[in-house]
C-alpha cells in the first residue's frame, strides 16, 4: 500500500508579469523550479494553489475546450529537440501536427503553413519529408521552433533551447528567436542557466534558487549591479574573454538544501556568508528597492 511520506514545493511563491512583446528570462541552477514555472504558466502541470493571467483573465481553472483553445495562444520549445521529436515521422507531419490538432485545415493549406513556418526558421521544402534523425542539433531545434509557431501564438516559453547546442549554432538559433519576436510580436519566457545568454535575450531577469525567486528586474539593473547574495555570487561566476582581466571570485560553500526539507528562514542563509539571526529564522519577502527592481533579502 503506497503512502504520501512528504511533498516537495518545487515552486513556492513565485510572481513576476512577462509585458507583452518583451522577453523574461529566469535563471539558476538546475532544479531551482525553473522549468516547472513555465510548464505551470502553460497549464502542462496543474498547481496546487495560485493564480495564472494571460491577458488579464484567470486560467488557472480552465478545463476542457476551454483550456484546448488556449493552446492555440501559447507555446513551449523544449530543452532537448531530438526527444521532442516524433522518429517515426516526416518533418511534415511533425510541424503540421497542431493545424491537425486545433482545427481543419485543407492539405494544401497545411502544406503552406507548414512551408512558411520551417522557411521562418532558415529550413526550406526540401527538408520536409525527411526524418529527425537525418537533422543536425540546430536544424532539430529549429523545427522544434517551426511546430511551435505554426498556430501563431502570442506567448512561447523558451526551455533552455540552445544549451544542448554548439555555441555557433546558439547564436544562429537565438538570433533566429530575436528576429521571430520583432516580426511577429511574440513573447518569451526564456528559462536558462546561461547568464550570457540570458544577457542577450531579456529584457527582465529573474534570479531563482530553490523554487523562489531572490531578486528580479531590469537586464541593465542587474548586471550593474547585484544586490541579493546568491545573484552576486552568480554574476561572479561569468567567465570573462580576456586572460588579462583578473576578479574576485565568490565561491559558495556547502550544497544546495533538500527541497523536501529547506531550511528554515530565507533559503539561501546556510550558504550566505552575511547571514544574520534574522535570516535564519524569518523568510524574507519581495521587496520593491525602486525602478520595479525586487529583492527577496533582509540585509
Amino acid at each position: 500500500m503506497k503512502k504520501t511520506v512528504g511533498y516537495v514545493y518545487a515552486v513556492d511563491g513565485v510572481s513576476f508579469d512577462v509585458p507583452q512583446g518583451q522577453t523574461v528570462g529566469l535563471v539558476g541552477e538546475s532544479g531551482c523550479g525553473k522549468t516547472t514555472v513555465g510548464r505551470c504558466i502553460l497549464r502542462l502541470i496543474n498547481p496546487t494553489d495560485g493564480r495564472i493571467f494571460f491577458e488579464n483573465e484567470d486560467i488557472s481553472e480552465w478545463k476542457g475546450e476551454k483550456l484546448r483553445q488556449l493552446r492555440r495562444e501559447m507555446q513551449i520549445v523544449f530543452q532537448d529537440p531530438y526527444a521532442s521529436l516524433n522518429p517515426r515521422w516526416t518533418i511534415k507531419d511533425i510541424v503540421g501536427e497542431p493545424l491537425l490538432i486545433h482545427g481543419p485545415a485543407k492539405r494544401q493549406a497545411l502544406y503552406q503553413i507548414v512551408l512558411e513556418s520551417l522557411m521562418r526558421v532558415g529550413l526550406s521544402e526540401d527538408h520536409m519529408n525527411r526524418f529527425p534523425h537525418e537533422f543536425s542539433g540546430g536544424q532539430r531545434q529549429r523545427i522544434c521552433i517551426a511546430k511551435a509557431l505554426t498556430l501563431r501564438p502570442k506567448f512561447m516559453v523558451l526551455d533552455e533551447p540552445t544549451s544542448s547546442l554548439d555555441v555557433s549554432v546558439q547564436a544562429q538559433v537565438l538570433n533566429i528567436l530575436k528576429d521571430l519576436q520583432a516580426e511577429l510580436g511574440l513573447t518569451y519566457l526564456f528559462i536558462s542557466h546561461n547568464l550570457s545568454v540570458i544577457r542577450h535575450m531579456s529584457d527582465t531577469i529573474g534570479v531563482m534558487y530553490l523554487g523562489e525567486i531572490v531578486e528580479i528586474g531590469s537586464r541593465s539593473d542587474l548586471f550593474r549591479e547585484q544586490l541579493h547574495p546568491y545573484t552576486e555570487a552568480l554574476f561572479a561566476a561569468i567567465p570573462i574573454p580576456d586572460p588579462e582581466v583578473t576578479r574576485e571570485r565568490k565561491i559558495l560553500t556547502g550544497e544546495v538544501p533538500n527541497p523536501t526539507n529547506p531550511p528554515k528562514g530565507c533559503r539561501f542563509h546556510p550558504r550566505c556568508e552575511h547571514a544574520k539571526d534574522k535570516c535564519r529564522e524569518v523568510r524574507p519577502t519581495l521587496v520593491d528597492v525602486g525602478s520595479g527592481r525586487r529583492v527577496a533579502c533582509h540585509i
